[in-house]
């Protein structure tokens, strides 16, 4: 296996899996803090702290975002766009990697 393989398989089997349980994570712990708000309208304490969660909630989201951003660059960089190419099969504007397209014979 060459180096562009190792690293690819390491983004594919554990970098991109994270990367997604953490942003579901953080966009749970974004909804806890919308249901705490309102659920608590009447405790300015509680308010406050479904405030909290909301905004680190959107900071979690943000951060996810920018490291799913920041792997699909320098992948692309350093290994001559393995990772877009890889992960995204497309035949024209549909994307093939979806399994509506995929079991409808459309992309074969």
């Amino acid at each position: 296996m060459t180096f562009a393989g190792l690293i690819e398989t390491i983004v594919f089997t554990v970098i991109d899996p994270l990367l997604f349980l953490v942003s579901a994570l953080a966009l749970l712990y974004f909804i806890l803090g919308v249901t705490k708000y309102i659920y608590h309208s009447g405790d300015a304490e509680k308010r406050t702290e479904g405030y909290q969660m909301m905004i680190y909630g959107i900071i979690a989201l943000f951060v996810m975002v920018s490291v799913w951003a920041l792997v699909g660059v320098l992948s692309n960089t350093f290994l001559g766009g393995s990772y877009s190419s890889s992960s995204y099969n497309r035949v024209g504007n549909v994307d093939c990697n979806n399994w509506f397209y995929r079991t409808s014979n459309f992309c074969n």
